[in-house]
Order: C-alpha cells, then sequence, then structure tokens
C-alpha cells in the first residue's frame, strides 16, 4: 500500500450532508496503477460494485476495470471538498491464535474510515447511492462472506485484514486485536482495560464494528503507533 493514503484528509462517512438539489450523480476523481489520473469525471455508480464500472469523461462513455484502478477519490457534485476514498483490496484474514496471516484470494470495495500513520481501518461496501443530502454506503463484504464488514490494514501488507466477531464469545474480537497489534504494548493495555470499548456516540453502531464489540475501531487506528 502506498504510504500516501496515511497522509490523506479523511472525510469518508455513512452520510453526508448537502443541499436539497444534488444531482443523482457522483463525480469522481480516478487514480489508475499506471500512474494516470483522470479528474473529475461523472461515475455511474452500479446496483453493486463488483469488477467493472462506467465514468463520462468529455461526454464519452468509459468502461473499466476494478483491477486497473489504484482508489478513487468519490465526492457528491454539491461540495467536491467532501471526500471519500475508495479502493477495491485484496482481503485476507488474521488467524490471532496461531499468529498467522491467510490470503483469502478475493477483493471487495471499501472505504477509509480512519487512517492513522500506522493502520488504516476500512470498511467494505457493495453498493453506494447519492441521494440529495448524501452518500449512502450499504456494507457488507461482496466478495466473500466475514463476520463483519470492518477491516485493518498495516503499511506494507497488501491484504486488509477482516477484524472477527463471535457472537457466542464476545471477547472474541479484543483477544483478536490484542494480538494483531501486540507491537503497541500501551494500546494494548488500553484495549485490555476496555478503554476503546462502549463508548457513547451519535452513530455508535457504525464506530462499534457490530452489537457485540463495540470497539471505536477509528480511534484504535489513529492511536496505533507500534515500536
Amino acid at each position: 500500500m502506498k504510504l500516501r493514503i496515511y497522509v490523506l484528509a479523511i472525510s469518508a462517512v455513512m452520510m453526508i450532508a448537502f443541499s436539497a438539489n444534488a444531482k443523482n450523480e457522483a463525480r469522481a476523481d480516478i487514480f489508475f496503477n499506471n500512474g494516470t489520473v483522470t479528474e473529475c469525471v461523472e461515475l455511474k455508480l452500479p446496483s453493486s460494485w463488483h469488477e467493472k464500472f462506467e465514468y463520462v469523461a468529455d461526454g464519452k462513455k468509459q468502461k473499466i476495470h476494478a483491477d486497473s484502478i489504484d482508489h478513487i477519490l468519490l465526492y457528491h457534485v454539491e461540495a467536491p471538498e467532501r471526500k471519500a476514498y475508495v479502493r477495491r483490496n485484496p482481503v485476507g484474514e488474521f488467524d490471532h491464535k496461531k499468529n498467522e496471516v491467510k490470503d483469502c484470494k478475493a477483493k471487495n470495495w471499501q472505504f477509509l474510515e480512519s487512517a492513522g500513520e500506522h493502520l488504516c481501518y476500512w470498511v467494505a461496501f457493495w453498493k453506494v447511492k447519492v441521494k440529495k443530502d448524501g452518500f449512502s454506503f450499504t456494507l457488507g463484504a461482496n466478495a466473500s462472506s466475514y463476520d463483519t464488514p470492518y477491516y485493518f490494514q498495516k503499511p506494507g501488507n497488501a491484504l486488509s485484514l477482516n477484524i472477527p466477531a463471535n457472537p457466542y464469545r464476545t471477547g472474541t474480537t479484543r483477544d483478536w486485536l490484542v494480538t494483531y497489534l501486540d507491537d503497541d504494548p500501551e494500546l494494548v493495555k488500553r484495549i485490555s482495560e476496555k478503554g476503546y470499548y462502549s463508548k457513547k456516540a451519535k452513530d455508535g453502531w457504525r464506530h462499534g464494528g457490530n452489537d457485540f464489540n463495540p470497539f471505536f475501531f477509528e480511534e484504535i487506528a489513529v492511536d496505533y503507533n507500534p515500536r
């Protein structure tokens, strides 16, 4: 993963408020793997995001494959200063008991919810709509079935790793975090002592992963500082 992802000003949110006259299209800057950039194009949002989609540039329709793209900066036509960083990431699993990473040989679309210098927090989605009051993301992985749509990714690791949950064992997520982030003892201590747990927020369900592990993954990503 390119380091530029960690210095991007993050403003990806579940619902962004704009004026009531918003058009039913999205605008985007598309950053391709070959280093080229196509700016301010009209991006046709498919009913579900998979491998291919279309955009319009200079009045011409273009079809592109997701694997040709590094990332997309998506923004609403009424407020281009509010951008969502979107990319199709390869995904994996981290077995915290064996301390092993498994490449799932799959990808899904994710938006960057939070990023520190050493850790990114991604949220997988399979649909996004432009509404008069903003973007609406439908969460969920579209390439495979995992417990949650939430992922962590460290710099230098191509895989975004799914953050697991177990409704029958609420400590699963905590144990996973403690092992995955064990090179930051201070952070691990705070996680173990529920320092990122059971906080109240207007949209706390999004911050908290799911009902069974209300950890604030956004704050963890920013605070993580490996020794």
